[in-house]
């Protein structure tokens, strides 16, 4: 049920002119965002999708979510708390986590699957990929073109379900220890850029 109301939100505000945006937004066609996507620059923050491109986001109240490119932090949940630390001139952040390269990696491969709907892998994701991502291209929502994992249009609602086996904690695709070597669709990708 919730695909198909899906599928009916998505007739209904593409029919009334609305410019998807990755798999679960949509903007006027004369939005930035709109731009964007037509321009293959859409990016994904904790907000959802957005033009800017940014690999700083700074979070300003309770609860908010700060990104560096190398760690992301929280600040406090508690308002009352947060306004205290505020007014004493403290920091309000109480949580991070450390960003490392495989991070970089997989939140990369994540970003491409739902902001663009294709990814391109190379030979140390590939084996992994291929085997956690069957019962998906069984069911049709994605193909391969070689080493490049694309979302069948028709598959986009399940592009989260396809990006999250990338997640380290969550998703069953793991990275081989092989030395990173280039793949022929990154290769083709650079030369058009």
């Amino acid at each position: 049920m919730r695909f198909e109301q899906a599928r009916r939100g998505y007739e209904r505000l593409t029919d009334a002119g609305y410019v998807p945006v990755g798999f679960d937004h949509f903007a006027l066609p004369s939005d930035p965002l709109a731009d964007a996507a037509r321009d293959g620059r859409v990016s994904r923050n904790f907000q959802g999708f957005t033009e800017d491109d940014s690999p700083v986001l700074i979070g300003i109240g309770a609860s908010a979510i700060s990104r560096f490119p190398d760690l992301i932090v929280q600040n406090e949940k508690r308002a009352g708390v947060y306004r205290d630390l505020i007014a004493a001139d403290q920091l309000s952040a109480v949580r991070g986590v450390a960003i490392d390269a495989d991070d970089r990696e997989r939140g990369r491969l994540i970003k491409e699957l739902l902001c663009q709907g294709t990814a391109c892998l190379d030979a140390r994701w590939l084996k992994s990929a291929r085997t956690a991502l069957a019962p998906f291209e069984r069911l049709n929502i994605l193909r391969w073109e070689g080493e490049r994992l694309v979302v069948e249009d028709h598959g986009l609602p399940y592009a989260r379900l396809v990006a999250a086996q990338f997640d380290r904690h969550r998703g069953a695709i793991t990275r081989e220890d092989l030395e990173p070597m280039f793949s022929d669709c990154a290769d083709r990708a650079a030369s058009r850029a």
